[in-house]
């Protein structure tokens, strides 16, 4: 927090894009990871890009790997 907020790059295009290995059957959608110098994109199959900090996106995995968002 108290970061100046940076206007993103421009979204990585083509192969970039990391999917999940394993994906449900029921699922329409996917959701995306990209790393891109010093931003980190995450994105759905359905919708655009949005960029975040390396730091931030390494407190987002710490977090869900601790299960904070396990209720969501």
């Amino acid at each position: 927090m108290g970061q100046t907020a940076r206007v993103p790059r421009a979204a990585p295009a083509g192969n970039s894009w990391r999917a999940p290995r394993n994906r449900t059957a029921e699922a329409v959608d996917a959701v995306l990871i990209a790393r891109v110098q010093d931003q980190v994109f995450l994105r759905s199959t359905l919708s655009r890009p949005i960029a975040f900090t390396p730091a931030a996106w390494e407190d987002f995995k710490a977090a869900v790997k601790a299960g904070d968002y396990d209720d969501v």
